[in-house]
């Protein structure tokens, strides 16, 4: 009995400090991106097919912290028939696209900042804001929609709606967000592969996903 006994303190004594360790290890995660940053970078994706037309389309852009335009915008790769710009329209910042069809793909490099940032970032023409200057946090009420939480997979789901314009009837149209971080993902994208546009602004719904592993 009193070997099972020191078996079982044995144990548990194991077990305690395996709690401790994965606590310190969290601990220690945190006051790391704290003090020493992470690395985060964004993605976005255009994606458009008219036919032999020429079209115009205005795309919501990603907005840094202090709600200005990600300098990625600056270097788009374009591929087919299209050109793209940054202007000022009604409902804000969007990229206008031109042309009879292509894709254009933007990718911010990979920057080291002070803190885990992942989330300070908006979208232009859109319902998900952030306040300049501050970390998105969906914790607070920065959306105006319901958040899904499956705390068993550690994602995040809500939907937002953004403003797209079209000058022309477009059959085959998409464009997706992508923000990675050390810790987190979030990426928005259309309810459907792809959506047909009508002549005028319009609304169009995104769905966006978060996923924490590590916090």
């Amino acid at each position: 009995m009193r070997i099972i006994g020191r078996i079982i303190l044995i144990l548990g004594g194991i077990i305690a400090l395996l709690w401790v360790s994965a606590i310190i290890m969290v601990v220690y995660n945190s006051i790391q991106l704290s003090i020493y940053g992470a690395d985060v970078y964004s993605t976005a994706s255009t994606n458009v097919s008219s036919g032999p037309k020429n079209i115009t389309v205005y795309v919501p852009v990603m907005l840094d912290g202090n709600g200005e335009i990600m300098k990625m915008y600056e270097s788009p790769n374009i591929i087919g028939n299209l050109t793209a710009s940054v202007i000022d329209s009604e409902y804000g910042k969007a990229l206008k696209v031109s042309g009879t069809g292509g894709q254009i793909e933007i990718k911010e490099a990979r920057s080291h900042v002070k803190n885990n940032s992942t989330f300070n970032f908006s979208i232009s023409m859109s319902t998900l804001q952030n306040k300049l200057g501050q970390r998105f946090d969906l914790n607070r009420n920065t959306i105006d929609t319901a958040i899904t939480i499956d705390e068993k997979k550690r994602q995040w789901d809500f939907n937002i709606s953004t403003w797209v314009y079209s000058d022309n009837e477009i059959e085959d149209f998409s464009f997706s967000f992508k923000r990675f971080g050390s810790s987190s993902s979030l990426e928005l994208k259309m309810h459907n592969d792809t959506q047909k546009l009508i002549v005028e602004w319009q609304v169009v719904n995104l769905t966006s996903r978060v996923i924490l592993w590590d916090y």
